[in-house]
Order: C-alpha cells, then structure tokens, then sequence
C-alpha cells in the first residue's frame, strides 16, 4: 500500500496568483458590496481552478496524455529547472522578510534578485531563523527520518502539517507578527 499525497503544485499556484492580481478587483474587507463589476480574487482562483479541471477532464476523455511522449528529455528537464528557479525566486523574499514590489512582465526573476539585493540590508532575521529551523527540519525529516521510518511503518509522518501548526503556534504565542513585523495570514 502506498501513499500519495498530492497538494498544489507551486508553479500552478503562482500562475494563478498572477492571474488573480491582473482580474480581480480591489475588495474591501469584510464589505460585501463590490460595485465595481469586477470579480473579487476568490472568484478568480474559483474560475481558472474549475476550467483547469475541465481542461484537464477532457484531456483525460480524449486521451491526450499520450501527447506528452513526443516532449524530449532536454525539455521536460529545462521546464523543470526554469520552474524551480521561478518558485525559489518567488519564495526568497518571504525567507527573507521582505517586503517586494509586485514586478510584471519579462525579466521579473531578474529584477526580483536585483530588488532583494537593493533591500538586502532590510532582513527581517527573525523571518529567516523561522524560515532556516522549518528548512532543517524538513530536511532531517526528508534524509534521516523518512527512510527509517519507512522500514517500520506505511504511514508516513505528515511533518509538512506539522510545521504549519507548530509555526502557527509559535507565532500565535510570541506575537511573532507584531513584536517581530514577520509577515502572517490574518
């Protein structure tokens, strides 16, 4: 018996940020009186996340995963890199605890590098001991952990839901977002 866990892919995730930011209307918060006509950023996460499905579905249907054989290796492999380059990039201001103006359009990894350079004086080191303690536990656990564990039991350890609550706690205990100014979700 084998687990798979599957969750959001970073790179999906990011490209429909960018589509939330560029369609979805200023909302107020807590106000349900959007006058604007436009639609409000849950709204436009909730379409393109349902028409990937569909898309998805009909691929299925039509069996057109079998067009994916004619992608070479070389591809396949530098999609893979430019999408880790593009998620580690997005990903390094919050490890920081910087805060980065949005940069559309070409060139943005670029100029995202050469903005955390310019604000690199502006760490927030608290931000980057937290986000350092997560990456080293998920390390030991991915290295070390993991594969004994694997001997002994199927079930794996989820220490990525583990992670999420203890930061969450820790966060919520020491005040870590006013006393400290680490960015958390409200």
């Amino acid at each position: 018996m084998e687990f798979r866990i599957i969750g959001t892919f970073a790179v999906v995730s990011i490209m429909v940020g960018k589509l939330v930011i560029k369609y979805a209307g200023e909302e107020a918060a807590g106000v349900d009186s959007d006058t604007s006509g436009m639609p409000t950023a849950i709204e436009v996460a909730t379409i393109v996340s349902f028409m990937t499905g569909i898309y998805l579905l009909v691929f299925y249907v039509f069996r057109l995963g079998v067009v994916s054989t004619l992608l070479s290796d070389v591809l396949v492999s530098g999609f893979t890199t430019g999408c880790a380059i593009h998620v580690f990039t997005s990903q390094l201001k919050d490890v920081l605890g910087l805060s980065l103006p949005q940069i559309p359009g070409y060139f943005d990894v670029v100029l995202t590098f050469y903005e955390l350079i310019n604000r690199i004086s502006h760490v927030n080191w608290m931000a980057c001991s937290i986000s350092a303690v997560a990456i080293i536990v998920l390390l030991i656990n991915n290295e070390l952990i993991k594969p004994r564990l694997a001997k002994i039991t199927i079930v794996p350890i989820p220490i990525e839901l583990i992670a999420v609550v203890s930061g969450t706690l820790v966060s919520t205990h020491w005040n870590l977002g006013k006393d400290w100014n680490v960015k958390t979700i409200a």
